[in-house]
């Protein structure tokens, strides 16, 4: 059959395989080297969704950074509004108000505030009704919090604002206050830093776990690393190609989207989840058949070819109904969804046909017995191969 034939041609080419496969997975996950990863906001929806145009409109008319503004709660233990309090303040606002990044500083700290502060924050002679409704609107009655609204140049998830949370982040406003920092750009942030941070460590125990599991029922220690290996290569080469075409912007017209610039923080971590299953199924329905194959003869080769021959319409016809599936989740109006279909489409694409077709023969015929082998205690009943003894009287 096509399968047997298939994986006969691999394993008698297997390094002229291996080679150029490998680097053209690699190839394909260089782009994510360069992820930016950002959160969703409005512009990932269509055009004719009413939140998106309303997005739209407050742009043009009153710019990005109105839907973007950077709020610091400062909080003191006796008064916000205490002379070193009010002298860090004006140092900040001065600052921000020169940074080329920001339009406008909303606060309290105009050429007024010496004569609040002076009446006991009740002024002798008649102040602007702008500055009484600032002071009213940004400090707490007790005076130990206040609000500063930032209003950047830019979108809220555009470099620039990210770039000038973390900047207001690092250098606060000084005196004796807290200073925390809020916002659409900087709850962005948060987001992906929360999520990322544990990510490394669900990547960690998923793999452990799936090498126990497969060292347990192929008694190998080399397979299973074989199979997270490869894994890897499918789900870095569907990683490469999100940022190639969401990030970079490649395919626009024809995916139908407008790129932001950023990874959707979110689209990683669900490709991951779902493919690395999806892989692993394809996986232990291949090696089962080969293992039974190996068992049976102890010839790693014939029990390749044979193996491939009686799982290859299997995994080829389950992997072209996730395709088939995914692909249809690709042609979506919001990005985030659209993003889900095409990486998951992607990488169980090139792990049936690339990895599963090809590196796993062409590797397996390179280890060759090496494939099958485990300490003593992992295997006390090595199998029984066919001989042409007699067994005896």
């Amino acid at each position: 059959g096509f399968w047997f034939n298939l994986s006969q041609w691999v394993m008698r080419h297997p390094i002229a395989v291996i080679i150029p496969t490998t680097a053209f997975l690699v190839l394909l996950g260089l782009p994510f080297l360069n992820v930016n990863l950002g959160s969703p906001w409005a512009s990932i929806l269509p055009e004719e969704a009413e939140s998106r145009q309303g997005q739209d409109l407050v742009t043009e008319r009153f710019g990005p950074g109105e839907l973007s503004q950077v709020i610091l709660v400062e909080s003191s233990p006796t008064s916000t509004l205490s002379p070193e309090n009010i002298a860090a303040n004006l140092e900040f606002v001065e600052r921000m108000e020169n940074d080329p990044r920001v339009v406008r500083v909303d606060s309290i700290y105009s050429a007024e505030l010496p004569d609040i502060v002076g009446a006991g924050f009740k002024p002798a002679r008649p102040v602007s009704d702008e500055t009484l409704t600032a002071f009213n609107e940004l400090v707490s009655d007790d005076l130990r919090t206040q609000m500063l609204r930032i209003v950047p140049r830019h979108a809220p998830t555009a470099d620039e604002t990210k770039a000038l949370v973390s900047d207001i982040r690092a250098n606060p406003p000084g005196g004796d206050m807290t200073v925390l920092v809020s916002g659409i750009t900087a709850d962005q942030l948060d987001n992906v830093d929360s999520m990322y941070s544990d990510f490394p460590r669900v990547i960690i125990y998923v793999v452990i776990v799936t090498y126990v599991a497969l060292l347990l029922l192929f008694r190998s220690v080399l397979l299973p690393l074989k199979a997270v290996v490869l894994n890897a290569l499918s789900i870095l080469a569907s990683f490469g190609a999100l940022v190639f075409v969401f990030q970079q912007g490649n395919f626009e017209r024809l995916l139908g989207f407008t790129s932001e610039g950023t990874t959707e923080a979110t689209v990683p971590i669900l490709v991951f989840s779902v493919v690395f299953g999806l892989s692993m199924d394809y996986e232990v329905f291949l090696l089962s058949r080969v293992k039974e194959e190996y068992d049976r003869t102890g010839d790693n080769a014939r029990a390749v070819a044979i193996g491939m021959e009686r799982s290859g319409r299997i995994i080829t016809s389950a992997a072209a109904i996730l395709i088939v599936v995914s692909a249809g989740f690709a042609t979506g109006d919001i990005l985030i969804i659209k993003a889900l279909g095409l990486g998951t489409a992607i990488a169980v694409l090139v792990d049936s046909t690339i990895v599963r077709a090809l590196l796993v023969p062409a590797l397996m015929r390179v280890m060759s017995h090496l494939n099958w082998w485990a300490p003593h205690w992992l295997r006390p009943t090595p199998p029984q191969f066919p001989c042409n003894t007699h067994p005896p009287r």
